[in-house]
């Protein structure tokens, strides 16, 4: 990067007028030189209780502070880079930050098509109020009644379509909240224009607006005028601030407001940016994490080709050729994230008129709940805002305005990044040239220049001498001389001077600036569900770095590596590194925006399959799980054993009994979580039967079973069944008689042991059964009738 700086000095001939009244003989004699030094305006937020006027007064800081905040104890004062470095060094100060610069985010598109009182427009609908639905509300309907917003702008202008219930100004020189600029007025109209049969309607016609002048008449201000304003809203009781402007800044300080008016209850939306599409484009303080970021739509539904993008988009909203009152009394079109806004900002007014009682999180919910999905988060957020269907008069997405409109906006150029001679970011070049000072009494011209820049300890890193003749008013030297730094150069203070040579002595202009560190460059890691590891490569001369999730401080480190944890699944975070500068804990410069997301849920394994039972084990299978390698098989809710294939043999188990199976994908990152999948109860079969049943004892009316022991058995169960029916007996021991049989009688005996299959004989009892009462006789042929008896023993 390379800028170029000029130095503007008007006192110099003042200066050498002086100095030859009083000494003209010494000035003609020696080297003269004049030092001219710059200042900076900055924020500086003191600790709890310190007294800003006496730190400055003990620092002997030469200005007087041009503000102070209500809600911190931050104060606005502009600083030599002397005082800046003590200041940094002061244990009782908490950061300092430059008063940085924002700017309006829009394309005026016509001049006003009619003043105050021309004209027979009767309430013409932008067709932005249509693309959102809002033309959709009945009379019924609370169009933003009871809800106050603060305008946070250019000011707003008197206009027949615009009730101002009030407002205030923060932009010095200027008395009254009037629109200088037009901006504001535009902005006003979108969300509140008089629903009167004349001119445009805006959205919420029955909300209060309030004109809060931050913003000059070129449309730019300070983050302590936004600050001032944002105090302002606090203090008055607004329910929402609408921010049509951005900064290219983090800002601790404008952070801390956004944060007090998010914890009072105050909904906030602002502009993304102009600078069209890109990995992160959005701007602050859109960028911070409680504000509603918006980005531009065209009437075919999608994104204005100058609407920033970025993984912190939440809405997009018209925003191209959008027709609003104007601040000479008429109405005029422009284009750009600045009309988007004030699109969602009456749309949280009028949901706030129905819901009273809602938080700022609802809101916001309901707003991103019923948005219209036009594409990816990174370029449309959740959507285009859908007012109709965010208060229930339609349950579906609404068609585009026009499917053949065009889009002749273009992005805005990224900032040019205007450096003044206060500070330089170390590894960026730098041309340097000023404005040649008036010639002392009695020369007639310069002989010769010699431009240096002197770092710390003086020791000097560029230079160049130029013998030529510059005239008095000209630009020395031309072209301008180009610097280029590199991570050699110590950070601290560096002096310009521009020393013209005449005859007889020299004049030199001084000026200073500071070198700071380069930015850190973030280089994603290793990503699991629940964390973010990244790196960054170490800035020469720094010892501290601070972590940013969101543009919120998390964690400060002295190494180049750093670990987010505790975070969301399928989540996009962003997140930066601030190199600290070594004499100031608080202030640093910054990474650039890098989002990265974390992984998406781990899947759970089906429902696992039991096959191959046995009495003492089975098979357990299960799907594969992508990005997966082990599994924890799960009996009864307690662990097994960790496999890394999708089957194993559960072995061990009881015979003949119930078990729940599960199955645990272990997640790859952390060895202690993963996804379990449903039950499956499974069920071993019945052992064997106890072996070496027989009979070791029979008699006429007894028989005497034995068996081998089974292990583990604390009971068998031994079975009879006989002719007449079946008894069951339990015992203890591995033998049993049973008695009172039937001599010659088969009998069934089983046994089993704890609910196992059964062992089985056939066992007959001694001695004779029962004889007939006849039988059948054959006696040479003929058949005879005998009566059988019981002779024998």
């Amino acid at each position: 990067m390379t800028v170029s700086i000029r130095f503007f000095r008007f006192t110099i001939g003042l200066l050498i007028a002086l100095l030859l009244f009083v000494a003209p003989h010494s000035f003609v004699e020696a080297a003269n030189q004049t030092t001219a030094k710059t200042t900076k305006e900055y924020l500086i937020s003191f600790k709890q209780n310190a007294q800003p006027q006496n730190i400055l007064k003990t620092r002997k800081v030469k200005h007087q502070q041009k503000g102070k905040f209500q809600k911190q104890n931050t104060i606005i004062v502009e600083l030599d880079q002397e005082e800046l470095a003590q200041l940094r060094a002061d244990a009782n100060v908490a950061f300092i930050e430059p008063n940085s610069e924002v700017s309006i985010q829009n394309i005026e598109i016509a001049e006003s098509t009619a003043t105050e009182g021309e004209g027979d427009i009767v309430d013409s609908l932008s067709w932005g109020n249509v693309a959102i639905g809002a033309n959709m509300l009945v009379d019924e309907d609370m169009k933003g009644d009871g809800v106050k917003i603060a305008i946070l702008d250019t000011g707003i202008s008197s206009h027949l379509d615009l009730n101002i219930a009030g407002g205030t100004n923060f932009v010095e020189g200027v008395t009254g909240y009037a629109d200088d600029n037009g901006h504001g007025t535009h902005v006003a109209g979108t969300i509140a224009a008089k629903d009167n049969n004349s001119g445009i309607v805006g959205i919420a016609p029955g909300a209060s607006i309030y004109a809060v002048k931050v913003l000059k008449a070129n449309g730019t201000g300070t983050y302590a005028q936004v600050i001032q304003g944002i105090e302002w809203a606090i203090e008055n009781h607004m329910d929402i601030i609408s921010m049509s402007f951005t900064g290219a800044d983090e800002s601790e300080a404008l952070h801390q407001a956004i944060q007090e008016a998010n914890d009072a209850g105050i909904v906030l939306v602002a502009a993304a940016g102009n600078l069209g599409a890109g990995t992160e484009t959005e701007m602050y303080p859109a960028l911070f994490d409680e504000v509603i970021s918006v980005g531009a739509s065209t009437q075919s539904n999608v994104r204005a080709n100058l609407s920033s993008t970025g993984s912190q988009l939440d809405l997009v909203a018209p925003g191209v050729d959008i027709y609003s009152t104007s601040s000479n009394g008429g109405y005029e079109f422009r284009s750009g994230t600045s009309m988007a806004v004030p699109h969602v900002t009456a749309s949280a007014a009028v949901l706030l008129s129905k819901y009273p009682e809602m938080d700022v999180a609802g809101i916001k919910n309901l707003l991103y709940s019923s948005a219209t999905v036009l594409g990816t988060t990174h370029e449309y957020g959740h959507g285009l805002v859908n007012l109709a269907k965010a208060m229930g008069v339609v349950d579906s997405a609404l068609p585009p305005f026009d499917v053949n409109s065009s889009d002749d906006t273009l992005p805005e150029a990224p900032g040019a990044g205007e450096v003044s001679i206060s500070s330089i970011t170390r590894g960026a070049s730098f041309n340097l040239s000023t404005t040649t000072p008036s010639y002392p009494a009695g020369v007639t011209k310069y002989t010769k220049l010699v431009v240096g820049v002197d770092g710390p300890s003086s020791v000097r890193k560029c230079e160049a001498t130029y013998v030529t003749s510059y005239s008095v008013g000209s630009t020395a030297p031309s072209p301008a001389l180009s610097c280029s730094t590199s991570s050699s150069w110590p950070l601290g203070a560096y002096d310009v001077k521009f020393t013209f040579f005449y005859s007889g002595g020299t004049i030199t202009i001084t000026n200073t600036f500071a070198l700071e560190p380069e930015a850190p460059t973030v280089t994603i890691g290793t990503r699991t569900r629940t964390s973010i590891a990244f790196t960054w490569n170490p800035v020469n001369d720094i010892k501290s770095y601070k972590i940013l999730k969101g543009g919120t401080l998390v964690g400060t480190t002295a190494g180049t590596s750093y670990t987010l944890s505790n975070l969301s699944p399928s989540t996009s975070y962003l997140i930066q590194v601030k190199a600290v500068y070594p004499d100031d804990s608080n202030s640093g410069v910054i990474s650039s925006p890098l989002y990265a997301s974390t992984l998406a849920p781990l899947t759970a394994p089906n429902a696992p399959s039991v096959t191959n039972a046995t009495a003492n084990s089975f098979y357990v299978s299960w799907n594969s799980v992508s990005g997966v390698s082990n599994y924890k098989i799960l009996i009864d809710g307690a662990l097994y054993s960790t496999v890394s294939t999708t089957g194993a043999t559960v072995s061990g188990l009881n015979p003949n009994t119930p078990y729940s199976v599960q199955v645990k994908a272990v997640d790859p990152y952390d060895s202690t979580s993963g996804a379990i999948s449903p039950v499956t109860t499974a069920y071993t079969t019945k052992a064997a039967g106890p072996t070496g049943l027989s009979s070791s004892f029979v008699t006429t009316n007894t028989i005497k079973v034995k068996w081998d022991a089974v292990s583990g058995a604390t009971s068998y169960t031994v079975i009879i069944i006989k002719p007449t029916g079946t008894l069951s007996y339990n015992v203890t021991t591995n033998v049993y008689t049973f008695s009172g049989l039937v001599a010659g009688t088969t009998y069934t005996i089983q046994v089993n042991a704890n609910n196992s299959l059964v062992s089985q004989i056939s066992v007959v009892t001694e001695g004779k059964g029962a004889l007939p009462a006849t039988i059948p006789l054959s006696i040479n042929g003929t058949i005879h009738t005998a009566r059988p008896s019981n002779l024998l023993p």
